[in-house]
């Protein structure tokens, strides 16, 4: 029987990822193919490190010609400097960001932002398999694992290609229409 709650250890994923994971997981649970061997898709361990690669390029694609500090992105994205060096330097070894070191350096974008794609991204900070199995043993338990694993693949490859069919530009250019959009609204409630 699974549970709604989160189990300790794990984040519980929140926002627009939340409501797509809990349909898939509505999905699987109504039409009886929840299987004892899957994740629970609804909360799991999440990495965060493509969705903060994803902030911190938009922030850098915002002011392209821009050296960032990775202590200025950190407290816009709110995060430490760790994190997002870290995402730098992968994304820097991918040569999706250059960086210049010293008192004047920081991080800008390799390339224009039309030019990257968030499959690029994905790659670059790819840290393995998206989906997991858990590992019973027992023939019917390997061959479920089995076909679990080639089903997991097949959701990897078509999340690489809908990612592939999105540019950097794109994103950058939607996140700053919503943040127009709240700043309008916001305008009205602070003249009263």
């Amino acid at each position: 029987m699974q549970t709604n709650a989160p189990r300790p250890g794990l984040r519980q994923v929140q926002g627009p990822l939340h409501r797509d994971l809990l349909q898939i997981h509505i999905f699987f649970t109504f039409t009886g193919n929840c299987l004892a061997t899957c994740v629970s898709v609804a909360y799991m361990a999440v990495n965060t490190r493509f969705a903060t690669g994803v902030h911190a390029m938009v922030l850098l694609a915002a002011e392209p010609t821009t050296l960032h500090t990775s202590e200025a992105v950190a407290a816009r994205l709110e995060t430490n400097p760790v994190v997002v060096r870290r995402v730098f330097s992968m994304l820097h070894h991918a040569g999706l960001v250059e960086s210049h070191k010293g008192p004047s350096g920081g991080s800008k974008l390799a390339r224009p932002a039309k030019q990257i794609t968030l499959a690029e991204i994905y790659k670059a900070l790819d840290t393995g398999d998206l989906f997991h199995t858990a590992r019973f043993s027992g023939e019917e338990a390997t061959q479920t694992a089995g076909t679990l694993h080639q089903v997991f693949k097949g959701i990897e490859r078509t999340l690489r290609d809908e990612l592939s069919k999105t540019s950097l530009a794109q994103i950058t250019k939607k996140a700053a229409k919503k943040a127009a959009k709240k700043a309008l609204r916001a305008a009205p409630q602070k003249a009263k």
